[in-house]
């Protein structure tokens, strides 16, 4: 099992890049996420900064795009909207979830949430790096700003739909906030650790002990600047931040989530979704096979289980 938290492909499928492949542009497509044998994977609707005037609109044109590659491709993939179609994973096909990366789409209007969950959105990053109506992303650290009432509001209303709460690009002070607030466990989709590489991006010790406390996952990325500072990633990089997490929070409490289309710098081994594998070896040397299991998918299945209606 192989499920990848976080790609931002849908932004390139939108923008005209072909969806079936196999091709050489950016990071994925669905011949080369069969290719890395990837189970389930996570599809973002990205609303740039520039865009969120039109957010709504954005979100809903992403969409658009994500169930055209849904409904054009019945023999290659299938929308996860709940637990029972949790039971057709590995069976030949990928599953896709779709997601939202920040919650501008939602235009300060939680009916709205409820229209996306209508959509097919089974989750949400509450923020990109900049402040929204929810709250407050890494940019705005200085505030010291908790949620919102709406992104409190927000919250409560996920947990009742079933939707999976992202905690990724969050203020440390929102950050806290969100688990005082979700009932159910919560996934940061693609971060790393800050005592390996201090980024503002990645989550200090106490976060990542926080998210593991409240049965949460915290998803490593293949991010360079992520990852290590002053020279290009590898794969054995990416496996030293999940060694670092896992040693805080225990094997059950990491996963993977890539950033796939969301960046120009990735690990140079893990240079798209097919090499996939790669990272599977790698974990082998350091654990056994059945917490490789665990890391490669087997934990986002556990809490999808929990949360999705």
């Amino acid at each position: 099992m192989i499920i990848d938290c976080h790609n931002d492909s849908l932004t390139a499928f939108r923008a005209g890049r072909e969806v079936r492949g196999p091709g050489s542009c950016g990071h994925l497509d669905l011949a080369r996420l069969r290719a890395g044998r990837v189970d389930l994977a996570f599809f973002a609707c990205f609303v740039e900064p520039a865009s969120q005037i039109v957010a709504t609109h954005r979100t809903l044109a992403l969409i658009d795009t994500f169930w055209q590659m849904v409904e054009e491709n019945p023999t290659l993939v299938f929308p996860v909207m709940g637990k029972q179609d949790l039971k057709l994973l590995g069976h030949g096909r990928t599953g896709c979830l779709l997601s939202m990366e920040g919650g501008e789409g939602l235009g300060g209007d939680v009916g709205l949430l409820r229209c996306f969950f209508r959509l097919g959105v089974r989750a949400i990053t509450l923020t990109w790096n900049n402040r929204n109506l929810l709250g407050d992303g890494v940019g705005e650290q200085g505030t010291r700003s908790r949620l919102t009432n709406f992104g409190v509001a927000v919250i409560e209303q996920m947990n009742e739909l079933g939707m999976v709460v992202d905690l990724a690009h969050l203020s440390e002070r929102c950050f806290y906030h969100v688990l005082e607030c979700s009932t159910a466990p919560v996934l940061v989709s693609h971060s790393n650790a800050r005592a390996l590489c201090d980024h503002p991006r990645n989550l200090s010790d106490e976060q990542i002990c926080a998210v593991g406390e409240r049965g949460g996952l915290v998803a490593v990325t293949f991010v360079s600047p992520f990852l290590v500072k002053g020279r290009a990633a590898q794969v054995h990089d990416v496996v030293d931040h999940i060694e670092h997490i896992a040693a805080l929070i225990g094997v059950d409490g990491v996963a993977i989530g890539s950033d796939f289309d969301g960046t120009d710098e990735l690990a140079a081994e893990l240079y798209d979704v097919a090499q996939m594998p790669r990272l599977r070896r790698e974990l082998g040397k350091r654990f056994s096979a059945l917490e490789v299991e665990k890391i490669m998918g087997g934990n986002v299945l556990r809490l999808l289980q929990q949360v999705l209606p």
